[in-house]
């Protein structure tokens, strides 16, 4: 299901990361089955001179400090999504190779979202929980967007949540929140600009 979030990723939520991956869905009626792999490439986050394969990565904790080295991990994922009409529902759980014994590295992941379209109004939900080798990070993100003719209009809420971790700067709250507006000139051509704020 497709909900909103731009401008959080490396501020509330993990910068964007690349990942070779190998899948098969099984579609049967409103209802999608598939079964991933995945080999993640570069986990530093998406930018000018990125890429190239890793054995880690680290990342900053809410009082700024860096954390431990986190070792890059495979994952395989089962999902399934639902799709009708106005209504759109997918989840997904993934388990994880490689854990070791960091307590960055994952053991497992719970992932599921929806969106909805009223006419008026579209709004959308989603929220992905992480199993470390010690502690969680849940995040979470609601969204709604409002068309207006050929404007829409959009407003999100995302939180990230860390509990239990060994060291209490990787524990905390972080928030933020995003407004946006779009234009379609034509059925090629959309001008947008979007507002975030984060703590």
């Amino acid at each position: 299901a497709t909900v909103g979030g731009n401008g959080f990723d490396g501020k509330v939520f993990s910068a964007r990361t690349t990942a070779d991956s190998i899948g098969y869905a099984y579609p049967m009626g409103a209802v999608t089955l598939s079964l991933t792999h995945a080999e993640p490439a570069n986990q530093n986050g998406l930018g000018a001179g990125a890429g190239g394969a890793q054995t880690t990565y680290t990342t900053t904790n809410f009082d700024g400090t860096v954390s431990a080295a986190t070792e890059v991990q495979r994952s395989t994922r089962i999902a399934a999504k639902y799709a009708a009409g106005a209504l759109v529902v997918d989840g997904g759980y993934a388990v994880y190779d490689q854990q070791g014994t960091a307590e960055g590295n994952d053991k497992s992941q719970f992932r599921a979202a929806g969106s909805y379209d009223l006419g008026m109004v579209k709004l959308g939900g989603g929220v992905v929980r992480n199993t470390k080798n010690v502690g969680t990070r849940t995040d979470w993100l609601v969204s709604a967007g409002l068309p207006l003719g050929a404007l829409t209009l959009g407003a999100n809420y995302a939180i990230r949540t860390t509990n239990d971790y060994t060291a209490a700067a990787s524990n905390g709250t972080i928030n933020g929140y995003g407004l946006s507006v779009s234009y379609a000139l034509s059925k090629r051509t959309t001008l947008g600009g979007a507002y975030t704020n984060f703590q």
